[in-house]
């Protein structure tokens, strides 16, 4: 009889040491579905279900584009500790693409995983739509949208881009420009414009399509100017339809310096034919463009696109500095496709 007691305190020990084993565990966490999936980012769940004995010091997620089951030594997030529900929206991806993703959390006993969730980012083919001409100057001044809207080099020099890539930009010395020759398509009723620029001075043209010998007949001028009076930042202006006419441009300024020299800038402007649009500098939209004046160019042979000016004879205003993808639209992109502009190497 003895020895039977002896034996069930020995097995009731065995049972309780792994019942206890069990509990000073690492937690449990599931991995999620994916929400509110786009072309550079989602939104990703995990639930800590079961944390033992051992508070979870740490929860989150890990994800790759090239590890089918990523851990903490690939990309992480810590989004908090403790138990329960908790989500993150990972930002800056890439369209199109396929990313690995699981839910880890952690204790002092260790950390475990949820399962790996394999989500795609919808596509940005959109940016395609409606595209008038696209510049990469990656070696050459020529339009990579298809519509052959080439740029006649007129001194202006290759040079590195914001990515420090060589022959990947134009350099504009002052007296300098790109021309593309007016041509239908450039006068669109609702048209996009989105640059980047880095000026090495105030007051200098970033891109006009106009006749150069009447400051009249215009479409569109986008300037880099911090004059006129006080700091301006960005003088962005269109035509009217009233060509030939004193009263034939809409101008406005961004906010005072709002632009600084000797730094890579994106510009996005975008007007439509009801006279609503907008401005976008580095991502952020500064300007809504409300007021209903409506946008209607001079389509005229004599209206050509200037890049890096001259905006016309008597007040040339010549860009100096680099420029580099200029892409024109003849429709208003939507906040996400400009945050991918911003965000992203846009490749036609």
């Amino acid at each position: 009889m003895t020895k039977i007691i002896t034996l069930f305190i020995i097995l009731l020990s065995i049972c309780s040491c792994n019942k206890l084993d069990s509990l000073e565990s690492a937690p449990t966490v599931l991995t999620l579905d994916a929400s509110d999936v786009k072309p550079n980012s989602f939104t990703i769940s995990g639930d800590v279900i079961n944390e033992g004995l051992n508070a979870t010091n740490e929860r989150g997620f890990v994800w790759s584009e090239t590890n089918s089951s990523p851990s903490v030594s690939d990309n992480k997030v810590n989004v908090g500790y403790g138990k329960g529900l908790y989500s993150f929206t990972i930002e800056k991806l890439t369209a199109n693409t396929t990313y690995y993703v699981k839910a880890y959390a952690s204790n002092n006993k260790g950390t475990s995983y949820g399962e790996t969730k394999s989500i795609k980012t919808s596509s940005l083919k959109s940016l395609s739509s409606g595209l008038i001409a696209f510049y990469l100057f990656n070696g050459n001044a020529n339009d990579y949208s298809g519509n052959n809207l080439n740029g006649i080099i007129s001194g202006a020099t290759l040079t590195t881009n914001r990515y420090n890539t060589n022959n990947s930009a134009y350099y504009f010395d002052g007296k300098s420009n790109i021309e593309i020759k007016n041509s239908n398509q450039l006068n669109p009723s609702d048209i996009t414009i989105s640059v980047w620029y880095n000026s090495e001075i105030k007051n200098s043209t970033i891109l006009a399509k106009s006749n150069h010998t009447n400051a009249l007949d215009f479409s569109f001028k986008l300037t880099h100017e911090d004059e006129q009076g006080d700091p301006k930042g960005l003088l962005y202006s269109y035509g009217l339809g009233r060509c030939d006419s004193y009263d034939n441009a809409y101008e406005r300024w961004g906010q005072k310096n709002l632009i600084k020299e000797n730094v890579w800038n994106h510009l996005v402007f975008s007007v439509d034919k009801n006279g609503m649009g907008y401005v976008y500098i580095n991502g952020s939209k500064i300007v809504s463009i409300t007021d209903g004046i409506k946008y209607l160019p001079c389509n005229l042979p004599t209206s050509s696109l200037r890049i890096g000016g001259m905006h016309w004879l008597n007040d040339p205003e010549y860009f100096k500095g680099k420029i580099d993808d200029l892409g024109i639209w003849n429709r208003v992109l939507t906040p996400e496709e400009i945050k991918y502009l911003n965000e992203n190497e846009y490749k036609p």
